[in-house]
């Protein structure tokens, strides 16, 4: 696999200390509720890999993927529990969403969001609901239409 280029979204995660792919780092800046909400770590560290291999992530994957109409990027573990053999769209439809949110917002925003983002949140706990909160400060576009759209609730 060859390596991505630099782009202001890779500079923006290296900055961030994120480590390369494939040495997973022991700690993390920001942390989350991996009970309650597991997507912000699997779907940022599986975002990482997809800027810094350059991956094409335009249609990485298929919407009418998910196992019924309760299911969400932001499902508790709870749900994950009781459908086994789809806890891989946290995987998938997490950094799929992160990607067409660069896409929406533009790469040097989202490299000022996610920078912001950690500085903000550093040593603390990340929710879904302050990350929508930031990434909508970031625009003038209503994302809430973006949010339904990857199931981010």
């Amino acid at each position: 696999m060859r390596r991505g280029r630099s782009t202001p979204g890779r500079k923006a995660l290296t900055r961030l200390g994120i480590p390369e792919p494939r040495a997973p780092s022991p700690t993390s800046v920001v942390g989350n509720d991996q009970y309650r909400a597991p997507w912000p770590d699997e779907s940022f560290a599986q975002y990482a890999n997809f800027r810094f291999y350059d991956w094409d992530t335009r249609d990485c994957r298929d919407p009418d993927d998910w196992p019924d109409q309760d299911a969400a990027l932001t499902s508790s573990m709870a749900y994950w529990a009781k459908h086994p053999g789809t806890y891989h769209l946290v995987h998938t439809a997490g950094p799929c969403a992160l990607a067409d949110l660069e896409r929406t917002l533009g790469a040097a925003t989202m490299a000022r969001l996610l920078k912001g983002y950690a500085r903000d949140h550093r040593y603390g706990v990340s929710t879904t609901a302050d990350f929508k909160k930031t990434a909508q400060s970031m625009t003038d576009k209503d994302l809430a239409s973006f949010w339904k759209t990857h199931r981010t609730r």
